[in-house]
């Protein structure tokens, strides 16, 4: 007898839940007639089905600019609705925010898109109460689609069928395990079940229903009902008969009492935290305004979920949301900040924004610290131990001291997951930092959405199986089960959870075979994990998405300068406000914050929309000049004018004399007394030597070019290099301190400016780029035989392979550096420096730095135009070459904060900063020490006339006392460390309160936090 096989059994259940579904609502009521009023145009009336686009196609106006469209109605629920619950369904063609209103007050706030299109405003009607509906829309999807032709497609009052839609769920639930699960033995099992119960269930089976159904659910189909030639009569909806009601209530308590049976003989495998997430980044395919707009429809959205579903459970990162929503809507803020001292809402990552992990300096990462955990403490009155950054496209190995110095001691990302050469061996590990610091890591792999996971059989049941660190030989004397994380929710362009995949954890949290599911803050998570776990230690490289080190090098640049101007401001400042002038605390704080923001991993990285950096280039730009201004007003006088004078003669580079000649080979020679430079006749450096003779090029040093088509992500990702030679006309002109150099290349005009400062070859560059789907980079043949390769990062320097000799070192073919290369070769080193660019490659003896690109997507005009950026050649005795090349890179970046490591004479260390401190009258000195050698010295500190000098965390937290003799501090530090000194000194005006307790006064350290606890940390006069 021929039997059905398991595909046909699930085949069937499938049919038969799209045919039930046409019975999700019991009545509709349709809302005709509303009111839009569109920017800089009168409201005008709308009705359902009408699009709000214009004649020409467009939407005729720029949400970016202009904001959003509103529409407003008022609603009676009609009589018909009576006694039942009633909803709200709309579809407007684009995002939106939904507020709806009675006499009473808000009823429903909620985001309006693909996913929640339905709002609950009533759990039984009385027929006859008014509501006021407004919607705030965008003509954009989730991901920043347009939609050129939107129509307000849905407007519906409904009254839905709770009944089905639960026993619908249910349904899903277990057709989805089958589907997932596939050759496992519980499969039939859970098919018995389902098919029983639908062989019991009451069903009409009237024409009349069915036909009223037709236009109104799937019937099994779509197609079916595309298909019709024309309509027949459709009778109006009526709902269900009681009884047949009753009759699915029945089917589902049976079927539940089936689950119970099948979970005895099938427990639950694995173990699941989730997590509600809305992982929302603050531009991508959208811009800061229309982020801004998400935020509020997100946090509305989870808001309302938290009112219906008391288990639920949700994380969102970056204060500058929160900051955001502060300003934008205080009441809902106001809401939020309950939910998270509750602790059902739970404000993680203690930085500003999820910034990219590569290409800040060190101080930014400090930043990024203090501003998001001192947020996170002033209005929430805790810090987040979790740094949680899901999507950053790789990681510097200073990050784990950087965050245990900051508050946290546990790390999260899924980035790592995406490696497309070489699979990153953990998933659950610890992370060791260059100075030896350690965080908790963890990843969870579910493949289907990364970071975006979905509540179904699916999601939950691969994300156990990629696990690995289930295996780990620490949980066999661990008190816990294995365990990992899994953030569920609508992400990248927000949206969140939603009703179904709450819905979806209620049915799936305790199901046969599948993993057991528990809602979990992610802090409680790593609570439970073992520590005796793996160690990487290091860098953490992204095999993936290189092409970010290069795209959109304008906005490069201007992070580049003013992440170093505002170091100068601060240092300035403070020495200034050490002789009484009141420190501009607001102003630093506010450009800070506009540098913070651009960090964000698809801002600086260039992976954004052209009007995210129309937007980026004019706001970095205005803090970059009202920093400038900032600057020119430090007022120099006083007991430091002495120390103002050093930094700013230092600030003004010197020149070594120069002299300049044409050889009769048509070559020039730039000349000075360590360093000799010939030009070729096509414009290249052919030759670097040093005093003695020492050739440091082994061929002309030169730009090449590539057609740069990467295999996908055009902006993110680049290929390897296969760069030719570009074959240029040239134009050299003889300048009185230099050369300068025209060359023209296809639509592309290069203009090169060289001179020499004592040991450096210095090259000013003027670009007129023209170019698309061209990848453009300096090539450098080196000529001394390298031994060594140093790449600047965040605190220190990643030592990087000179040939690739094994699959992971040949998938790092572009990788990060900050202000210098070094490359050293027993006796010889030398460094490249520049001002602004972030990729390089080393291969053999060719080490290449990335200028320009031209990429198409998502930005078809990205880095057209004008491009200024600066290199040098710089010739470096060698010992101390790590610390050298550091404080040359510093100096090429900024003479004045070069000037600051005369000024501290730090043999050995290098000053990272100078400021104020936010919580004391007290300065803030921070160094590290670069070279990877224990430093053991004295730090002489008389000028500032400190008092007392202790050792802070980031957070200003002090971490112990130090001794101070006769204004000397001996310092002792491990390799690669970071120290931040608080200095309480002596004011010499009444302008600022005194910085050194009085008599009576006593400095009183507050209690550190603990997971879960409000906490004050900072430093309080009493």
């Amino acid at each position: 007898m021929w039997q059905l096989t398991i595909a046909h059994r699930i085949r069937l259940l499938e049919r038969r839940m799209l045919e039930l579904s046409a019975w999700r609502n019991a009545l509709e009521a349709p809302i005709l007639e509303w009111s839009i009023t569109q920017p800089n145009l009168e409201p005008r009336a709308i009705r359902l089905g009408d699009s709000w686009g214009f004649s020409d196609g467009t939407n005729g106006y720029n949400t970016h600019k202009q904001g959003a469209v509103k529409f407003e109605t008022s609603v009676t629920i009609p009589d018909s609705l009576k006694g039942f619950p009633v909803e709200l369904e709309l579809d407007f063609g684009g995002e939106g925010f939904v507020l709806v209103t009675n006499s009473s007050g808000t009823v429903f706030r909620g985001g309006l898109n693909p996913f929640h299109k339905a709002f609950p405003i009533l759990e039984k009607a009385e027929g006859g109460e008014t509501f006021q509906i407004i919607v705030e829309a965008v003509p954009k999807g989730l991901f920043g689609s347009r939609n050129d032709v939107p129509s307000l497609a849905r407007s519906y009052l409904v009254a839905p069928h709770l009944e089905v839609r639960r026993f619908l769920q249910d349904l899903e639930s277990v057709h989805m395990a089958c589907a997932t699960l596939g050759a496992h033995e519980v499969v039939p099992h859970l098919l018995n079940a389902t098919e029983d119960v639908l062989e019991q269930l009451p069903w009409t089976s009237s024409a009349e229903d069915y036909l009223s159904r037709l236009m109104h659910g799937t019937l099994g189909n779509p197609f079916e009902r595309s298909i019709l030639w024309s309509l027949p009569k459709i009778p109006e909806l009526r709902p269900l008969e009681r009884n047949w009601l009753l009759g699915v209530n029945a089917a589902g308590l049976q079927l539940q009492t089936h689950l119970e049976n099948i979970k005895k003989l099938y427990p639950p495998q694995g173990s699941l935290a989730l997590t509600g997430h809305a992982h929302i980044d603050l531009a991508w395919l959208w811009t800061i305004s229309e982020t801004r707009r998400k935020i509020r429809r997100t946090f509305a959205t989870v808001l309302d979920l938290m009112n219906r579903y008391p288990d639920f459970k949700f994380n969102q990162s970056s204060a500058q949301a929160y900051a955001w929503l502060e300003q934008d809507d205080p009441k809902m803020f106001e809401e939020v900040k309950a939910r998270i001292l509750e602790g059902r809402w739970e404000a993680i990552g203690g930085m500003w924004v999820e910034p990219d992990g590569q290409m800040l300096n060190g101080e930014s990462w400090v930043r990024q610290i203090q501003y998001g955990q001192h947020y996170f403490l002033e209005k929430f009155g805790q810090i987040s131990t979790v740094s949680w950054l899901p999507d950053t496209f790789g990681f510097n190995p200073q990050l784990p001291q950087l965050l245990r110095l900051g508050g946290m001691d546990k790390f999260f990302t899924t980035k790592l997951r995406w490696n497309e050469t070489t699979e990153f061996p953990h998933d659950l590990f610890i992370w060791q930092g260059l100075d030896g610091s350690k965080v908790l890591a963890h990843c969870f792999w579910n493949q289907f959405d990364s970071y975006n996971a979905q509540i179904d059989a699916k999601s939950l049941l691969e994300t156990w199986k990629n696990y690995k660190g289930k295996s780990s030989k620490a949980w066999l004397k661990h008190p816990n089960p294995p365990q990992t994380l899994l953030a569920f929710g609508y992400g990248d362009g927000g949206g969140g959870p939603s009703r179904e995949h709450l819905e979806g954890y209620a049915r799936f949290k305790d199901f046969p075979a599948m993993p057991k599911l528990e809602m979990t803050r992610v802090d409680d998570f790593y609570a439970k994990l073992p520590t005796d776990l793996p160690v990487w230690h290091g860098e953490m490289y992204l095999e993936l998405h290189r092409g970010t080190l290069t795209s959109q090098a304008k906005v490069k640049k201007l992070h580049r300068q003013l992440e170093h101007r505002l170091l100068e401001a601060e240092a300035l400042w403070s020495l200034a406000w050490l002789e009484g002038e009141s420190y501009p605390t607001g102003e630093l704080e506010l450009l800070w914050k506009t540098l913070l923001l651009h960090q964000f991993h698809d801002i600086l990285p260039g992976s954004s929309i052209r009007e995210v950096y129309e937007d980026a280039h004019s706001a970095l730009g205005t803090a970059l000049f009202e920093c400038t201004v900032l600057l020119e007003n430090a007022p120099v006088k006083g007991n430091t004018r002495l120390a103002f004078d050093q930094i700013l003669a230092r600030a003004q580079r010197k020149f070594a004399r120069v002299s300049i000649q044409k050889l009769e080979n048509s070559t020039y020679q730039l000349k000075n007394d360590l360093l000799s430079v010939l030009v070729n006749q096509n414009g290249w450096v052919e030759s670097v030597k040093d005093k003695i003779g020492t050739e440091y090029l082994q061929a002309p040093m030169q730009f090449t070019a590539q057609h740069d088509v990467p295999r996908e992500w055009e902006a993110w990702d680049v290929n390897p290099k296969a760069s030719a030679p570009i074959q240029t006309k040239v134009e050299i002109v003889l300048l009185e301190t230099g050369l300068k150099l025209i060359h023209t290349w296809r639509d592309s005009v290069f203009t090169q400016v060289l001179t020499l400062e004592a040991g450096r070859l210095v090259v000013k560059n003027h670009v007129q780029w023209h170019e698309k789907r061209v990848h453009l980079r300096l090539e450098i043949p080196v000529g001394i035989q390298i031994q060594h390769a140093y790449f600047e990062n965040a605190f220190g320097a990643v030592p990087r392979a000179m040939k690739a000799n094994t699959p992971t070192e040949a998938a790092a073919f572009e990788v990060p550096a900050h202000r210098f290369v070094l490359l050293e070769a027993g006796g010889q080193a030398m460094a490249l420096l520049n001002d602004s660019k972030y990729g390089f490659s080393l291969d053999d003896q060719i080490l290449s730095m990335s200028l320009l690109r031209g990429t198409m997507y998502p930005d078809p005009t990205a880095d057209l135009g004008e491009h200024e950026f600066s290199y040098a050649l710089q010739i470096l005795e060698p010992t101390n070459t790590l610390e050298t090349a550091t404080k040359a890179g510093i100096d090429f970046n900024s003479p004045m904060l070069g000037a600051l490591q005369h000024l501290f004479q730090t043999s050995g260390l290098v000053v990272s900063s100078l400021s104020k401190s936010s919580t004391n009258n007290a300065l803030l000195l921070r160094l590290y020490e670069p070279s990877g050698r224990a430093y053991s010295g004295l730090l002489d500190l008389d000028f500032l006339r400190v008092q007392k000098a202790v050792r802070v965390d980031f957070l200003e937290r002090q971490l112990e006392e130090l001794k101070l003799k006769n204004g000397q501090l001996k310092l002792q530090m491990k390799p690669h460390e970071i120290i931040t000194l608080k200095l309480f000194v002596v004011v010499q005006s009444a302008v600022q309160q005194p910085s050194t307790p009085k008599a009576n006064e006593v400095l009183v350290e507050h209690p550190q936090p603990s997971e879960g606890k409000k906490a004050t940390q900072e430093k309080q006069r009493v």
